[in-house]
């Protein structure tokens, strides 16, 4: 493998810094007490649809294993995608087991598997993306 260039390293230093700080969001709101999200749900009934934190927690794993990915693509050797996967999945289920003894959470399967389904569109979008480039490249348009 080349050796990155000056350019492509401070881009990995970009990328692992924003993968640092997507990890670090993604922490402190999972990990929040129970009562400082409930009255958010109070307030805005009407804005929030049922079920918004699973859309929230799809969201946020959807990033958090793009922000992965992205850092981790500057590693020579690595499969940066399956990286990127097993760090999500891990971090999903360490928060989701963490909830259990934050005051007023709980560990939920649902959201788990709302975690899960956020890597898993990252994975659809990662390859679909990957698919597109080469059919691109085959044929003389990038």
């Amino acid at each position: 493998m080349a050796i990155p260039s000056q350019a492509s390293s401070s881009a990995a230093r970009r990328d692992f810094a924003l993968a640092v700080v997507a990890t670090s969001i993604t922490c402190l709101l999972l990990c929040l007490p129970g009562d400082s999200i409930s009255p958010l749900e109070e307030e805005l009934p009407w804005v929030l649809p049922p079920h918004a934190d699973k859309l929230v927690h799809g969201v946020l794993f959807f990033l958090e294993t793009w922000f992965l990915h992205r850092s981790l693509r500057w590693w020579p050797g690595f499969r940066p995608v399956l990286l990127a996967v097993v760090s999500a999945l891990t971090l999903a289920l360490s928060t989701e087991l963490l909830q259990g003894f934050i005051p007023r959470r709980n560990t939920d399967g649902m959201d788990l598997l709302a975690d899960g389904l956020g890597i898993l569109a990252f994975v659809i979008v990662h390859l679909l993306r990957r698919r597109r480039h080469r059919y691109a490249g085959r044929h003389g348009a990038i």
